[in-house]
């Protein structure tokens, strides 16, 4: 199909080999596009810059959710701020699963971003769907 292109600056660029632009929605808030590739499976962009692909996200996730919480064993209670992917609180229930975890979304009930991530990145929104309303 063509190429994704994340412009950093005039002399830097990345770019991704692409087989097809699966889903592409705008708010008034952020542009969420997700994008099958060759070399990364699915992935995610907001406002044209990579927020995860499905080959490495889980570093990110496990990283954002394992080390705080392996800090303190105590916590009980996790708020998610924004989250939309769902991968963050796949980890807090597959190794914190006691308590309670809420996400909050900060796009409100129009931010696409969990929809998209919902029907297109069934693997990061697993457990997220499967808990989270």
């Amino acid at each position: 199909m063509g190429w994704f292109t994340e412009y950093w600056t005039d002399y830097v660029k990345l770019s991704v080999r692409i087989k097809k632009h699966v889903f592409s929605k705008e708010t008034k808030y952020q542009k969420i596009d997700i994008y099958d590739s060759y070399e990364f499976g699915r992935f995610m962009a907001l406002d044209g810059y990579i927020m995860l692909t499905e080959r490495d996200e889980f570093i990110y996730h496990e990283m954002i959710a394992h080390l705080p919480m392996n800090a303190n064993p105590a916590i009980r209670k996790v708020l998610v701020i924004g989250g939309g992917d769902g991968g963050t609180v796949r980890e807090l229930l597959r190794g914190h699963g006691k308590g309670t975890t809420s996400l909050s979304r900060c796009g409100g009930r129009h931010g696409g971003n969990r929809r998209g991530s919902r029907a297109r990145l069934p693997g990061v929104f697993a457990a997220h769907g499967a808990c989270i309303r």
